[in-house]
């Protein structure tokens, strides 16, 4: 059976950086699926390569900037990398790093050295940011806005790895209702 872990990503107290977050929090209600893990993280990168565990793939929802796309834009990014960092290989003398400057590959390879299982594809599904540096509980208008038509390319792109994908029927929707929008959702398009 193939496994698929989701990790939202980011701090809901610094406004958008959390969409990652609410879009997590907004599949858990939706999917209903053994073969796909939902998990939240607000930590660092090792934190969410330990969030992947050992899953066929995983999918990482995160804030980024990326001045090409609109505020709540989605891109999709793969994340692999053949070898760690020179810095980290061979370190100059006196030099050091911190683990909360290690970026998502750099952590999935240090995880890789140290025999731990990875997952086999990773992808980011990066959100546009528009306000990522405020103290506030909550995303700007315009993320707020953009979040359900988000939540949907996340729930498309999970099913373009999982075709057969369990979703939760609604309240007031029947069994025959969830099967019958499970086959027939609108297809969205990734930005």
């Amino acid at each position: 059976m193939r496994r698929l872990t989701v990790v939202g990503l980011g701090n809901t107290y610094l406004t958008d950086d959390g969409v990652g977050i609410r879009v997590a929090k907004e599949l858990k209600r939706r999917i209903r699926d053994c073969r796909v893990t939902i998990r939240e993280v607000t930590g660092d990168s090792l934190d969410v390569i330990d969030a992947v565990g050992n899953a066929d793939e995983a999918v990482i929802i995160d804030a980024v900037k990326n001045g090409a796309i609109h505020g709540g834009g989605v891109c999709t990014y793969p994340l692999y990398n053949s070898s760690l960092p020179a810095v980290l290989k061979n370190p100059a003398p006196g030099q050091s790093f911190s683990v909360h400057t290690i970026n998502l590959q750099t952590a999935l390879l240090l995880r890789k050295a140290a025999g731990r299982p990875v997952p086999n594809r990773i992808t980011l599904f990066g959100v546009n940011a528009i306000d990522t540096e405020t103290f506030h509980e909550g995303c700007t208008v315009e993320l707020l806005k953009a979040l359900p038509e988000i939540v949907l390319l996340a729930l498309e792109f999970i099913r373009s790895r999982i075709p057969d994908l369990k979703l939760k029927a609604a309240k007031g929707q029947s069994s025959h209702d969830i099967r019958s929008s499970q086959r027939h959702t609108p297809r969205a398009t990734l930005l």
